[in-house]
Formats: C-alpha cells, sequence, structure tokens
C-alpha cells in the first residue's frame, strides 16, 4: 500500500505520461500539428492538452483513485499490479466499450472527457467480442483476437489511468456491452464501484434500445444484490440528436423502461454535451479511407500488416505490400465484379431492346465506380464473350 502522498506525486506522472503518450504519437504523424487548428487532428491535440490539463491539476491535488487496484482479466493473467492497492472508497470508473473495428482516437477522447467532467478516477476499456450489431463487408471483420490486441497495445501507455479489460476477448462472445459492464461488477465483488458506462447518443432508438437492455441486465445478473456496486447510464453527445436532448428526456425514458420491466432498480443517467465529445471521427471512416490520422499508431500499423481495412497486405520479407493499393483495390471488388457480370450476361440472354446492353454504375466521387466498370468489362469480354466499349 502506498502512502497518500506519494499517490498525488506519482498520480500526476501518470496523467503527464498518458499526455506524452497520446501527443507523441500523433506529433508522429504530424510534427507540426501544435500550430495547426482546423484539420480532425488538431482538434484533436489540442482537445487532448485541456483534458489532460484539468486531469493533471485533480491528480496533484489528491483527488483521483489512479492507483486503486481492479480485477480486470477473466480469461487470462492479470497486468502487472506493482503500485497499485485496494483501497476502501468508492472507485468512480469509466466504463468504455465499443467494437474497436478498429479502435480511433475518438474511443480515446471520449472518455478522457467523461473522466473530467465527471471526477471519475480511472478508464477501462473493453472490446466486444463477435460483432454482431452491424453489417459489416467480410473485409471489414477483423478476429477478436487482433482487435482486442489494438486496443492492448494503443492504451499500455496510458496505464494505470486507462486500463484494458480481456472481457469480449472469446471469438464466439457475442454478448452486449451492457452484459460485459455486469460481467467486469462481477469480476470486482467486494470492492465499491460507481461504473459510468458510455454510450453515444447517436438518436432516440438507440437510447431506448439500450436503457431498456440495461434493465434487462438488472434482472439477468441480479443488480442491487451487491451493495457495492452502481451503474450510471452516460450518454455522450454525438450527432444532432445528441446536442440537442435533454436529461430530463432521457430520465423519462429510464422511467417508462423501469415502469416496463417492473424493475426495483432505476437507471440513473448522466448527459455529457461537450464539443469535445463529437469531433466527427468514426471507424467506419477509417474503414474506407485507410487515414492514419485517425488512429494510434499501433491500430495503423497492425492494418497495414495483416492487410485489414483496405490496406494491401505487407509482405514480411520485403517489409512492403505485395501489391499495389489500386491492385489490391481490384481484387477486392473482383468478386462483386464478377457476380454484375454474371447478372448483365443473364439480362442480354432474355433479350434487351437494340440488341446492346447499356450498363450505368453510379456512386460518389472517388468512389472506385472506374475500377468497378473496367473488372466488369473484363469479366464480361473474358467469361462471357462481349465486345464491351
Amino acid at each position: 500500500s502506498s502512502p497518500a502522498g506519494d499517490d498525488e506525486t506519482s498520480g500526476l506522472a501518470v496523467v503527464e505520461n498518458a499526455r506524452r503518450c497520446i501527443l507523441d504519437n500523433i506529433m508522429d504523424f504530424d510534427p507540426d500539428i501544435a500550430l495547426k487548428k482546423e484539420s480532425f487532428l488538431a482538434r484533436f491535440y489540442h482537445a487532448v492538452q485541456e483534458r489532460c490539463d484539468n486531469i493533471a491539476k485533480k491528480a496533484k491535488r489528491g483527488e483521483m483513485r489512479i492507483f486503486a487496484k481492479l480485477n480486470l482479466m477473466q480469461f487470462s493473467l492479470e497486468m502487472n499490479s506493482e503500485g497499485l492497492h485496494d483501497i476502501d472508497e468508492i472507485i468512480k470508473l469509466i466504463f468504455m466499450t465499443s467494437t474497436a473495428n478498429p479502435l480511433t482516437w475518438g474511443h480515446i477522447l471520449t472518455p478522457l472527457v467523461a473522466l473530467d467532467v465527471l471526477n471519475a478516477d480511472i478508464i477501462v476499456m473493453q472490446a466486444v467480442g463477435k460483432i454482431i450489431q452491424k453489417k459489416l463487408y467480410p473485409s471489414e471483420r477483423v478476429p477478436v483476437a487482433h482487435r482486442h490486441h489494438m486496443v492492448r497495445e494503443s492504451i499500455k501507455g496510458l496505464f494505470p489511468l486507462v486500463r484494458y479489460t480481456d472481457l469480449g476477448s472469446e471469438e464466439n462472445d457475442e454478448l452486449e456491452s451492457a452484459a460485459q459492464a455486469h460481467r467486469f461488477l462481477r469480476l470486482n465483488p467486494g470492492r465499491k464501484l460507481h461504473l459510468f458506462y458510455i454510450i453515444g447518443a447517436e438518436n432516440e432508438a438507440r437510447m431506448q434500445k439500450y436503457i431498456r437492455q440495461h434493465y434487462q441486465m438488472f434482472q439477468e445478473y441480479n443488480f442491487g444484490c451487491n451493495p457495492n456496486h452502481k451503474i450510471t447510464f452516460t450518454v455522450t453527445q454525438r450527432g444532432e440528436y445528441g446536442r440537442v436532448v435533454t436529461l430530463d428526456e432521457l430520465l423519462a425514458i429510464s422511467r417508462q423502461a423501469q415502469k416496463e420491466f417492473g424493475s426495483e432498480q432505476f437507471l440513473d443517467i448522466a448527459l455529457i454535451q461537450h464539443p469535445h465529445m463529437d469531433l466527427g471521427v468514426s471507424s467506419s471512416y477509417y474503414r474506407t479511407t485507410q487515414d492514419g490520422a485517425f488512429v494510434p499508431k499501433v491500430v495503423h500499423e497492425f492494418s497495414q500488416r495483416y492487410g485489414y481495412y483496405g490496406h494491401p497486405p505487407i509482405d514480411p520479407k520485403t517489409g512492403r505490400p505485395f501489391y499495389a493499393q489500386e491492385e489490391h483495390f481490384r481484387k477486392q471488388v473482383e468478386p462483386v465484379a464478377a457476380e454484375i457480370a454474371a447478372q448483365i450476361n443473364a439480362k442480354a440472354k432474355e433479350g434487351v431492346i437494340g440488341g446492346t446492353p447499356f450498363i450505368s454504375i453510379d456512386g460518389g466521387s472517388g468512389s472506385g465506380k472506374t475500377t468497378v466498370s473496367n473488372e466488369i468489362a473484363r469479366y464480361l469480354s473474358e467469361k462471357h464473350g462481349f465486345k464491351c466499349e
């Protein structure tokens, strides 16, 4: 057990080290980022500075329980807990769960803002197992072990302020994030924990769904039987709905769900509306663009190495892609082009007006229309005997 004075001094050092790890990562991508204001990465840089300034002041005053010991692992050994100790006070932790497909800077900034605004002590990052909530192309599906690896490696320099839990790391784990929060509490039955479950407020339907889900978990996990534990459903600004929704509206949803489920427990709500919560970054953007500014360096390099999210896979012998980006894209669209070509061939055999089929392909600028068209034409020519112009 460490003396309180040591915790205050060391706590400040932990926050400063976390700040340095994040900012060094950003400046490695853009050394002049501190002089910029408008781009996403510049806004993220300055947001991290502001949040860490506030968090550091609290750590210096000894207001944070950064060194509280927690059980984090269900399926693997606990991380080195040297310097951590059991405390008998309430630990306020931010529970940030995501698909991490891939982990972006937004997934790190959001809990930092929540930690600051809610005067919490620790952030716990959890990646879901099998992704069942979102429709993904096969090329967007990354093995659970690799998604968890990227999360763990991206935040290891932020420990113990930010910690990783292996809940959800089993390949066949289909549990929703609300269930993972309750599983985490069960890992720590004897500790006094106030868990702030973080979720972005994209629309009302999403709020209805996940608030009701928590009441379902109250029943399944017999929540309330352990007086050491409390959960607050913490809504963060995201999109127009997140900017205008009120706490009263969210509390009304919770009261209605409590009535429907006949729950003795009430799901408390917190609402964080702050510009830093919504910098317009998403995992889908990275999967589309492969823009390394939006993700930690570990994520970008790991994705390149394994050919995830549209990256051409790297040849381990040369350290270079097996083939160029355009060729990689052609290989990705090959099955789609073959299917479209087969449909065109079938329609042509049925007969078309004038005897010459005209094919129109629509899509945004830079979306790959020309490449797809060329691939379709190649299949029509090579496989079906068409003369394509």
